[in-house]
């Protein structure tokens, strides 16, 4: 029966290429792929508003997003709830601006009130560093 297994080996050969084909398509490769290479899917720039410079650098390592990747709306959710978990700001906003080449990112942040300076004064029975001690609020 030499035509039997040549035709068990050409099942099988198509059964896996018809199963690896099936998988490739189910796996949205395709599409994730033609996605990446259009330009206009592409960030272009990242914008910081309402903060400093050296807080601008810092910003830009911590979030997901980046300059010359696809937008991805996953991305953007995980970058305002990295910006909220810093604790640093009251509000994060972030808006997506088509441009000629791709998308402007522009996130606008509102600081929160930072504690600059603390000063004790009057203090009799206690001494200024045995108060320092007990304080949970520490100046940034």
């Amino acid at each position: 029966m030499p035509q039997g297994k040549g035709f068990q080996s050409f099942f099988h050969k198509t059964l896996l290429r018809a199963l690896l084909l099936l998988f490739v398509l189910s796996s949205g490769f395709p599409i994730s792929y033609l996605k990446a290479q259009d330009p206009s899917q592409t960030i272009n720039s990242i914008e910081i508003v309402g903060t400093s410079d050296l807080e601008k650098a810092q910003i830009l390592f911590m979030i997901e997003s980046q300059v010359g990747e696809t937008l991805d709306q996953r991305k953007l959710r995980q970058d305002v709830h990295i910006l909220h978990e810093m604790n640093l700001f009251r509000d994060v906003q972030v808006e997506v601006e088509p441009g000629e080449d791709g998308y402007i990112l522009r996130y606008r942040l509102k600081e929160r009130a930072r504690l600059a300076d603390v000063r004790i004064e009057g203090r009799t029975l206690v001494s200024k560093t045995e108060i320092e001690k007990q304080l949970t609020i520490k100046v940034l």
